[in-house]
């Protein structure tokens, strides 16, 4: 028989087992961090993947800026003909009605 949660995809015994993962290295952590060198150590290696999250960070958001700059620019050129474009066919249209 199963439960509500089972049939929504969410396992009791899955999300026990994962508590029981996550409490022991949250325990392992806060053992290896009671030495002070231990701390010191995680702090420098954290501000390096800081910094360098940083880094990667500023060159994703450079590129985006870049591709969006080129997407709007190329896009208003065809905006701009396809406007053209439109206001011909309304007027061939209109034409059309009055010949009508």
């Amino acid at each position: 028989m199963t439960t509500q949660d089972q049939r929504n995809g969410v396992n009791p015994l899955t999300v026990g087992m994962a508590g029981v993962i996550v409490g022991g290295a949250m325990g392992a952590a806060a053992v290896a961090l009671s030495d002070k060198k231990n701390r010191t150590e995680a702090i420098k290696k954290l501000s390096l993947a800081k910094d360098s999250l940083n880094k990667w960070s500023d060159k994703v958001a450079a590129r985006t800026q870049k591709f969006s700059e080129k997407t709007k620019a190329s896009l208003n050129g065809k905006a701009d003909e396809l406007e053209e474009k439109v206001e011909e066919r309304v007027l061939d249209i209109k034409e059309q009605t009055a010949a009508e």
